[in-house]
């Protein structure tokens, strides 16, 4: 076997598109989902690493590359969405793990490594960390999931968001979307963390509705939106992306029944999981609510590499 690194031209997406397809794809491996990154990181280039054998191709991993003088920075993928590789069924890389580290440790590169299918090695020189998840299987249809998956405190909080008025309508225009941008702002700023602006949104919004990507929903009590959630909806798997609420109303349970109308859209699209999303370390809150819609835990690794070039460039310009 061999590996090697292609810019998005050389690469052979037709294969690519095929991967895609497989059960493990998520929404950020699609060609859609790289497109818009480009879109949105300076500089961004789309490249693969691409696995071949005998001129049979095995898998392939998308990367995002940046440079800025002898910097470079290589993500699969950034915003700490999932990447890694799509493989051919029974098809091992472990013994990539020298020629694989090479590729993704060049003289001053920063990398990093959503490894969401656990198909590399633990990589020489590398920090190693693993993320939770929580998910639900779709295939069994919505009845069954809200009788047999959902736990009853979480069925009584669907009661009363509904009881009490709250409704959910789909994002269909950018006026929703800023409306939506706006709560979402709010709470990840109350989280003091970085959140994606109204003009990336609304480009994500653009390029991945078309093709079925976007989805997203807004709660409302009576006529005044007061939660929202953005999802990405593949075959294989919806996922959780964004979400943000108006706290005063959060006992009437919107983001309750968002998850749950999703859960209901995405079955009808055709989704075969539900991913709700990486759940952060020490958030008891954040995995009771999601384990209330009967969600399962999954783990997956993330690989990192900081070049002693990167470190020396940051400590001389600080």
């Amino acid at each position: 076997m061999k590996v090697e690194l292609l810019p998005k031209r050389d690469a052979p997406l037709g294969f690519y598109e095929e991967l895609t397809t497989k059960p493990e794809a998520t929404p950020f491996h699609t060609v859609e989902w790289l497109a818009y990154l480009e879109k949105i990181i300076p500089g961004a280039q789309t490249h693969f690493i691409v696995i071949e054998e005998d001129s049979d191709f095995l898998g392939m991993m998308p990367v995002i590359l940046r440079k800025k003088g002898p910097i470079q920075w290589i993500s699969s993928l950034p915003y700490g969405t999932y990447g890694g590789f799509l493989m051919r069924d029974h098809v091992h890389i472990k013994p990539l793990a020298e020629p694989l580290r090479q590729l993704l440790s060049p003289r001053g590169a920063v990398t990093y490594v959503v490894d969401f299918n656990n198909t590399l090695p633990p990589l020489k020189g590398f920090s190693y960390s693993i993320q939770l998840y929580h998910f639900i299987e779709l295939d069994e249809g919505y009845d069954y999931i809200w009788e047999k998956v959902y736990n009853n405190a979480q069925r009584n909080s669907q009661r009363v968001a509904r009881k009490r008025g709250v409704t959910a309508r789909k994002i269909e225009s950018e006026r929703e979307l800023k409306i939506f941008y706006d709560m979402y702002s709010s709470t990840y700023a109350e989280k003091n963390t970085r959140s994606f602006t109204f003009e990336q949104l609304n480009l994500l919004m653009k390029h991945l509705k078309p093709s079925g990507i976007f989805h997203g929903l807004l709660a409302y009590y009576g006529e005044e939106p007061i939660a929202g959630v953005v999802n990405l909806f593949h075959p294989s798997m919806a996922v959780g992306f964004l979400q943000g609420s108006i706290r005063k109303y959060l006992y009437l349970r919107p983001v309750n029944l968002l998850v749950d109308e999703t859960i209901r859209d995405a079955i009808k699209s055709g989704c075969r999981v539900f991913n709700l999303g990486v759940t952060p370390k020490n958030a008891e809150g954040i995995v009771k609510f999601k384990e209330s819609f009967g969600a399962r835990r999954g783990y997956f690794p993330v690989q990192s590499r900081t070049s002693l070039l990167y470190r020396a460039a940051k400590f001389f310009l600080s």
